[in-house]
């Protein structure tokens, strides 16, 4: 319970206090959620577990994607097992002539936010941390609140290594074939590749599981 306390406290912050989400950096979102010194979890799915911010809805989720929605917006939040499990890191580099995209680290972990104009006022935010990645398309004037979710989320997550040794069947340090969750659909549409069997009204309880 103090744990959670600790990261509605730390939301409190970023929208009322030192920090406020609206007229912060994108770079001083990450920081603040990052320096924080207390992580928590009040959702769980099968291999992992995190906080989940206030107002988010998870309606959808199987092993590796979890489909949340909040304020009518879409998040896709990917993670990879694999690489997880071969403690395997991608080499993250900030991308020229897009919107914003800044390279963060903490400790020995490096991530990614990516921001790209789309058409009139959308814009694609597309964050990778922690073996994990969140894409959400939003509006210019919820782009830092889409950050401040996406990184609350992706660097509270915790894995569970048997958990997911015994999902997938076998000691994947012996696999050599590279396994990429993080595929991109070739279409005009830049979201990830999810499970085609995502049905809209299928709903998931946010509240404490375990």
């Amino acid at each position: 319970m103090r744990k959670k306390l600790v990261l509605i406290l730390t939301m409190l912050i970023l929208t009322t206090g030192c920090v406020n989400i609206q007229n912060a950096s994108i770079e001083e979102i990450i920081n603040e959620v990052l320096n924080s010194k207390e992580t928590g979890y009040n959702h769980t799915n099968d291999g992992f577990k995190y906080y989940l911010p206030s107002g988010i809805d998870v309606i959808y989720k199987d092993e590796y994607n979890e489909i949340l929605k909040s304020k009518g917006y879409t998040y896709y939040l990917y993670v990879d097992l694999v690489k997880y499990i071969n403690n395997s890191v991608d080499t993250v580099k900030e991308e020229k002539d897009i919107y914003y995209s800044h390279v963060f680290k903490k400790d020995e972990n490096e991530g990614i936010v990516n921001v790209y104009f789309k058409e009139k006022n959308s814009y694609l935010v597309v964050l990778e941390y922690n073996h994990a990645k969140v894409e959400v398309y939003v509006k210019k004037q919820d782009i830092n609140d889409a950050v401040a979710n996406a990184i609350i989320i992706t660097s509270s997550i915790n894995y569970n290594k048997n958990i997911i040794q015994n999902m997938i069947g076998k000691d994947l340090t012996t696999v050599e074939e590279e396994v990429n969750v993080f595929e991109i659909k070739d279409d005009s549409s830049s979201t990830l590749q999810i499970d085609d069997t995502y049905h809209e009204d299928e709903k998931y309880d946010s509240e404490i599981i375990r």
